[in-house]
C-alpha cells in the first residue's frame, strides 16, 4: 500500500451501494454492526486476482517500448502475481450499485432467497482510520470496459523506465498498481454486476515492496473446508442516529422469499434494533420526537427461476 489519493469524480460511489448475503448474514451483520471482508487471495473466482495482471502482460509486450525486455517484464509480473496470491494482505467485500439483480441473487444471495443490504457508501469509509494521513480503506469502481483498461495500463506503463525492469526496480510500482486498480479490473462479460469493492489494506509496504506496519489485523474462520482469513469491519458511528448501529438505509427481499411474511419479518427486526422501518410504497408517517434512522424495505422484482 503506498499514498492513498483522495476519490475523484470519476470514482465516487453512488450514496448507497448494495451487498448481497444470506439470512445469516444479515442477523450477523444487524446484530454486530460488522461486515466480514475476505483475503483477496480467497475470492469466489481466483482467475480475478490474475485477470488485471494478464492485461498487464498482453499491454506491455504490444507497446514498442516494452519489446526488448518483454521476457524480464513478463517475469517480474508473474513473480508479482504470485508474491500477491501468496503473501498479500488485502481485504475485499463485494456491493453493487443496483439492489435487484438476478446474477447477484444467484451467487450470493442464497439462490434469490437471500437479502441486499443497502448501506450507506459514506459512512462505509467514514469509519476507516487513517495512518499518518493515509487512507487505509477505499471504495473502488470495478472496471469492465476493456478500452479504459487498456488506455489505464499504457498510462500507468508510462512511468516505468525500461532500466528499472532489469534492476526490479518496477517491482514496487506493479505492487502499488496491484491494489490499486488491477484489482478492480473485470471481464467485460461480469458487467453486469455494477460491482464496487470496498478494499482493506492489511499492511503498508516500504520502497522495496517489504512489509513497513500493519493496518489490520487478520481474523480468520472455516469455509467450505479451508481456513480463510478476513478482516472484521465494524461499520457502525459513534454518532448521529446511526451510532451504534449498522448504516444500512434499506434492505431488499430475494425473488424467493415469501413477500409478505418477509416483509413483516423485517420490519419487527429493523423496529426491535432502533430504525423506522418503512414499507417501500406504503404511506410514511413519523413523528417529530422520531429521531431513529430510516431504513426502507422493499421485495425484488425480478422474475426468479432456479
Amino acid at each position: 500500500m503506498g499514498k492513498r489519493k483522495r476519490r475523484n469524480a470519476n470514482n465516487r460511489p453512488p450514496s448507497t451501494l448494495y451487498h448481497y448475503t444470506t439470512a445469516d448474514g444479515l442477523l450477523s451483520m444487524f446484530r454486530t454492526g460488522h461486515l466480514w471482508a475476505t483475503d483477496a487471495g480467497y475470492m469466489n473466482d481466483p482467475h480475478e486476482l490474475r485477470y488485471g495482471l494478464d492485461c498487464l502482460a498482453m499491454v506491455a509486450e504490444r507497446h514498442a517500448r516494452f519489446r526488448r525486455v518483454a521476457a524480464q517484464l513478463r517475469s517480474l509480473i508473474e513473480d508479482v502475481a504470485r508474491q500477491k496470491i501468496l503473501n498479500g494482505r488485502i481485504y475485499l467485500a463485494s456491493f453493487s450499485r443496483d439492489g435487484d439483480l438476478l446474477s447477484q441473487w444467484r451467487a450470493y444471495g442464497a439462490n434469490g432467497g437471500g437479502f441486499a443490504i443497502g448501506l450507506s457508501s459514506r459512512v462505509l469509509l467514514a469509519t476507516a482510520p487513517e495512518f499518518s494521513g493515509q487512507a487505509t480503506r477505499v471504495l473502488q469502481r470495478v472496471v469492465y470496459d476493456k478500452r479504459l483498461q487498456v488506455a489505464q495500463l499504457e498510462q500507468a506503463l508510462r512511468k516505468i523506465s525500461t532500466r528499472h525492469i532489469a534492476g526490479e526496480r518496477a517491482r514496487l510500482p506493479l505492487l502499488l498498481w496491484f491494489s490499486d486498480f488491477l484489482m478492480s479490473f473485470k471481464h467485460p462479460s461480469f458487467s453486469e454486476e455494477a460491482e464496487w469493492r470496498l478494499i482493506q489494506f492489511g499492511r503498508l509496504l516500504d520502497r522495496d515492496g517489504n512489509e513497513a506496519a500493519s493496518l489490520w489485523p487478520a481474523s480468520f474462520r472455516v469455509r467450505g473446508g479451508r481456513i480463510v482469513s478476513y478482516a472484521d469491519l465494524d461499520l457502525t458511528g459513534d454518532r448521529g442516529v446511526l451510532a451504534g448501529k449498522l448504516p444500512a438505509v434499506e434492505i431488499v427481499c430475494g425473488p424467493t422469499v415469501h413477500r409478505e411474511l418477509g416483509i413483516k419479518v423485517l420490519r419487527e427486526l429493523c423496529e426491535s434494533m432502533g430504525y423506522r422501518a418503512v414499507i417501500k410504497g406504503s404511506r410514511e408517517s413519523r413523528t417529530t420526537a422520531d429521531k431513529r434512522p430510516r431504513l426502507l424495505i422493499s421485495a425484488s422484482a425480478t422474475p426468479f427461476v432456479s
